[in-house]
């Protein structure tokens, strides 16, 4: 008991928050959000899953009887407090134009809806936002693959006009970036549903509260561990980073709303010793 009273010591009241908060959560109906960035078989990038591996995990979701739903569905749900267990939202960050092979086909044979949230900025170009330098083979997605993905069941959001840390902007380039992104999307692709990924998933009651008013129905961050139930802010939605060293059996646990609340307390008690070291 001592043993463990010590890390819990160097918590801090935020995080003991948090703990109770996971403990609650466990109580309540969940479902997940999975965030994945780009598909392929580039093994040096941390962000790109192969496409064995992640056609892997979606027969996996199908074989275990998830249900894939579109975020849409899955925000009406939390609102109308009617969430389903086993239930999964696909999201991709960024719209690498590498989808369109690898990924879309995937999700179009088992009939699996995702999010894909665009840097509208950056769209038909380069990845010059997410590396120190631009990533000249890291293609986006240009208009023409993004409206004909549209008929089978890709639907997309905002990552803001040009993918900044929104905590740090002034007012004016805040709601520029929120407004400006939004606004193109509706008139592009018709949206009537307007979902934000905060870029690197960063955020603060600031930028909350600049997104509600821009007129977002939701916006996504990076929770971990804790799913979303029927009391998730809808501007906090919470999402599980999937990246290409994550196992076919982690991915099982990760998806399994069981293992929420023991994957979190170890990744706080792993903090909790780091900082005590």
């Amino acid at each position: 008991m001592v043993t463990f009273l010590k890390p819990m010591e160097n918590l801090g009241t935020k995080t003991i928050e948090q703990v109770a908060e996971g403990i609650l959560s466990t109580l309540k109906s969940r479902f997940k959000i999975l965030a994945y960035h780009s598909v392929g078989n580039a093994s040096h990038d941390t962000y790109e899953v192969s496409t064995d591996n992640f056609e892997k995990q979606m027969r996996f979701l199908v074989k275990n009887d998830y249900s894939v739903i579109p975020l849409e569905d899955a925000y009406r749900n939390m609102l109308n407090q009617k969430i389903h267990e086993r239930t999964i939202v696909i999201t991709f960050d960024d719209g690498i134009a590498k989808l369109k092979k690898f990924a879309f086909p995937i999700l179009k044979d088992l009939n699996f809806p995702a999010t894909i949230f665009l840097p509208v900025k950056y769209i038909g170009g380069i990845d010059i936002f997410s590396y120190e330098k631009p990533k000249a083979d890291r293609v986006l997605l240009n208009w023409t693959s993004i409206e004909k993905s549209i008929d089978d069941g890709i639907s997309y959001g905002s990552h803001t006009m040009s993918h900044p840390n929104l905590v740090i902007l002034d007012k004016h380039t805040l709601d520029y970036e929120l407004n400006e992104s939004r606004m193109i999307l509706k008139e592009r692709l018709g949206l009537r549903f307007h979902a934000l990924a905060y870029p690197f998933g960063m955020f603060d009651n600031r930028v909350k509260t600049a997104a509600r008013q821009s007129g977002y129905d939701c916006a996504l961050c990076f929770g971990n561990v804790i799913s979303n139930t029927k009391d998730t802010d809808p501007f906090e939605m919470k999402r599980e980073g999937i990246i290409n060293t994550i196992s076919l059996r982690d991915f099982a646990r990760l998806v399994d709303i069981r293992n929420d609340f023991s994957r979190g307390a170890k990744e706080l008690m792993r903090g909790a010793l780091k900082r005590k070291h």
